[in-house]
């Protein structure tokens, strides 16, 4: 029985389609495709219902995918446990982060890449929920609470969210002095969330916030603050430059809103290649120093 076979049949499981296998596999539709069809006729059963839009293992193929994909992953484990010992770390490295986790990832790869000069990294900032396994992905820097999944987890800690607005503003519409203050004033906030749930001291409140401005990236609320325009809840961490450069003033500097956890994830492996471990590592140190937790 051909190995590269049997791979492309669990690969095209995991990857839930013929055209996402061969991306990930690097080889024409069509040969994994064929891979497949041979698989199937020298067991004698049909693996994989196909139409256009689906795709659906039988009976068989269940059982065929339960220990093949075991089997593999065993091989491709032992070959890591190998490797690592005697490999540097080197070789493409594909990373997803929030688009406001850019400025330190960047900060962050220029000693990274000067370290390790075997690795090339690929940085996709995106908001969206990255699928690590089925796109391909490496390792991912999220924030907020994670769904519990097959992934692997790594707490950093917590991002403080406070109350920010620009000297001009204040100047002009004065400072509130409690959150229900915030009613009365022109807040700018994120897309979807029209409610600021804030702490201090055990105690908490939720605002309505109200306003013209609603912007779907910090970076653009943080720009509209800074000119004046309103006031918002951002990240202290997105704020420590305008702040000390006296763009912003923090307001309500007792309240915060709950904070936000911050994780690096990473699909499960028995033996981490040696790129992702010191990238996990390194980063996490990193992330730890720069944010306010």
């Amino acid at each position: 029985m051909e190995l590269s076979d049997v791979a492309a049949f669990v690969k095209v499981v995991q990857a839930g389609s013929f055209t996402q296998a061969a991306r990930l596999l690097e080889a024409p539709k069509s040969t994994v495709s064929a891979k497949v069809a041979a698989l199937e006729k020298r067991l004698g059963v049909t693996l994989l219902h196909r139409t256009t839009r689906q795709l659906r293992m039988t009976e068989d193929g269940e059982s065929f995918f339960k220990a093949c994909s075991q089997a593999l992953a065993d091989i491709s484990a032992a070959e890591a446990s190998i490797s690592s010992k005697q490999e540097t770390p080197k070789g493409r490295l594909v990373v997803t982060g929030p688009v406001d986790f850019g400025g330190v990832l960047a900060i962050f790869l220029r000693s990274f890449l000067d370290k390790y000069p075997g690795i090339n990294v690929e940085l996709i900032l995106s908001n969206r929920f990255v699928d690590l396994v089925g796109e391909n992905v490496d390792i991912a820097i999220r924030a907020g609470h994670l769904k519990d999944s097959s992934l692997v987890a790594k707490r950093l800690g917590s991002m403080k969210s406070g109350i920010f607005a620009a000297p001009s503003y204040l100047k002009t519409f004065g400072e509130p002095k409690h959150p229900k203050d915030l009613e009365k004033h022109a807040c700018i906030r994120f897309t979807g969330k029209d409610e600021w749930h804030l702490e201090n001291k055990g105690k908490a409140i939720s605002i309505k916030v109200d306003g013209r401005t609603m912007v779907d990236q910090l970076p653009a609320i943080k720009d509209l603050v800074v000119n004046g325009l309103g006031i918002s809840l951002l990240p202290t961490f997105f704020c420590r430059e305008d702040v000390a450069k006296g763009r912003l003033v923090p307001v309500l500097t007792d309240w915060f809103e709950a904070p936000t956890p911050i994780s690096i994830v990473y699909p499960a492996e028995k033996f981490q290649h040696p790129k992702t471990k010191v990238f996990i590592l390194e980063c996490a140190e990193v992330i730890k120093k720069y944010y306010e937790f």
